[in-house]
């Protein structure tokens, strides 16, 4: 609510709120934040609990955008991929910010903010920061500089900041002017438009292949949390886990996956069961069982291994991480 000299006024609360205030404290961007997240068409609200939560929100977005400019900074247009070669987890997150990109640009010519905001808040901390960057640290950070799979993770990204970039600009408009100066940019943000998204990106059918097997994922984090309350482990990747999914599709797109599969549930190591046996907690999609896993922790990736030094040249390191390492040279 505003009071006769415009000024912010909690309906809640029963005090009023100068604007000022609020743009001395959290900047100018978080009290455009709060009018774009509410839905004009109703009653307006706000106090500094609402503020707060909105700040929050803000960090999320903001936080985003560091990990995208963090891990891009060694990425040019001559590293990108063409999409045939990219993995399917990339496929999905790009198909999804396709998806992400078209409504909101319909919310935006519809006046509809207040929902431009929910799904772009949604996207960044649900799809990317809760799955897609946790999945991608494993390649990022360990992968070799120019390998296909970290090239394919970064042309992913590469497209989602572009995109993302443009969308937020309406709202975020310091945000977005800062990440477009910081990156090197000519000009203003706001003489841009919206970023076009290659049509192809557009994959209903990964989505559904993907979306099968993040419920499984859903429930075998259900499992990590009950081992890790029990102190059975601290992370997940200090455990493996025996998986029987019901479903033979499913079971098959698992199976697919092959060594992606750990990666994916974020764990150091993963059976797949042709049926379910003792000890195993049933869910909705599955039954699991976690284990702590076997061997050392190699220094490097921080996956469980009980091959850690085959390779005397590096003891703490685990096969893979050896292979990466000494090609590195």
């Amino acid at each position: 609510m505003l009071d006769e000299q415009g000024r912010a006024m909690s309906k809640s609360e029963g005090n009023v709120i100068p604007p000022s205030d609020i743009i001395d404290k959290y900047g100018a961007d978080i009290l455009r934040l709060w009018v774009s997240s509410e839905d004009y068409r109703g009653d307006v609200r706000i106090g500094m609990d609402m503020i707060n939560q909105i700040a929050d929100s803000y960090r999320k977005i903001r936080n985003t955008f560091k990990f995208l400019i963090g891990n891009l900074s060694d990425f040019t247009a001559a590293h990108a991929l063409p999409y045939e070669q990219l993995s399917d987890i990339d496929k999905w997150i790009l198909s999804r910010a396709h998806a992400l990109s078209r409504e909101v640009i319909e919310h935006y010519e519809r006046f509809e903010f207040h929902l431009v905001y929910r799904k772009i808040l949604n996207f960044c901390a649900l799809e990317l920061s809760s799955l897609y960057f946790d999945i991608s640290k494993d390649i990022l950070y360990i992968e070799e500089r120019d390998s296909k799979r970290r090239r394919s993770n970064q042309t992913a990204l590469k497209e989602i900041h572009e995109s993302l970039l443009r969308l937020i600009a309406p709202l975020l408009s310091f945000t977005a002017e800062e990440i477009w100066r910081f990156n090197g940019n000519a000009g203003s943000v706001h003489t841009q438009t919206y970023y076009s998204m290659n049509d192809q990106f557009n994959n209903p059918e990964i989505e559904r292949r993907i979306e099968t097997i993040i419920d499984i994922k859903k429930e075998v984090l259900q499992a990590l949390e009950i081992k890790r309350k029990e102190k059975l482990i601290g992370t997940s990747l200090e455990a493996s886990i025996d998986l029987f999914v019901r479903s033979e599709k499913a079971r098959r797109l698992l199976s697919e996956m092959g060594e992606e599969l750990r990666r994916f549930f974020q764990v150091s190591g993963v059976s797949l069961l042709s049926g379910k046996e003792a000890g195993m907690e049933d869910y909705e999609n599955s039954s699991v069982r976690v284990n702590r896993a076997k061997g050392e922790k190699c220094v490097r990736c921080w996956n469980f291994s009980d091959r850690l030094g085959t390779d005397s040249a590096h003891p703490k390191l685990c096969p893979r991480c050896t292979a990466i390492v000494k090609n590195m040279g």
